[in-house]
């Protein structure tokens, strides 16, 4: 008989537990104003992903032999473009880019159908950035250099 009781006393501590939670969690939710203020100044996740997305930019090179030259305040950079130089008698080996400033090497994805490559995002350093993509085609001496130049504000 001892042992039904201690087991009564058991559900009965349980049951006051559950009923507190309860009882906390339906009072937080309905009766409670402090979290109104929270849900009003709550600003929809798409506005945070537009502001980290302007630190990206694209640019599209115009493959000047010359070098190219731009200013940014983005902190990454992802060059695209043309295969420049590239003849259908080429066969196509690799391209590499580097940001030489702080040797970040880049990965370059081609699209040989399209005479078209892109890089991915290119991290910047403060001041100038000087980028340099080369395409190396088989049986080949001479290699198509671009170099880029960026000031980053």
């Amino acid at each position: 008989m001892d042992h039904m009781k201690r087991f009564t006393a058991v559900e009965v501590s349980i049951f006051t537990f559950v009923t507190i939670i309860f009882s906390f969690s339906v009072y937080s939710l309905f009766l409670s104003k402090k979290h109104e203020n929270k849900l009003s100044t709550r600003k929809p996740a798409s506005i945070e992903a537009q502001q980290i997305t302007q630190g990206f930019i694209s640019y599209e090179t115009q493959c000047k032999s010359e070098g190219e030259s731009m200013q940014t305040n983005a902190s990454k950079i992802r060059v695209l473009g043309p295969l420049c130089g590239h003849q259908p008698s080429f066969i196509l080996r690799e391209c590499t880019a580097q940001n030489i400033t702080n040797r970040y090497i880049a990965t370059v994805f081609t699209e040989t159908n399209q005479k078209t490559f892109s890089t991915d995002f290119i991290p910047l350093q403060d001041g100038k950035n000087e980028l340099v993509l080369e395409c190396f085609y088989k049986k080949r001496t001479a290699n198509n250099k671009i170099i880029l130049t960026i000031l980053k504000n």
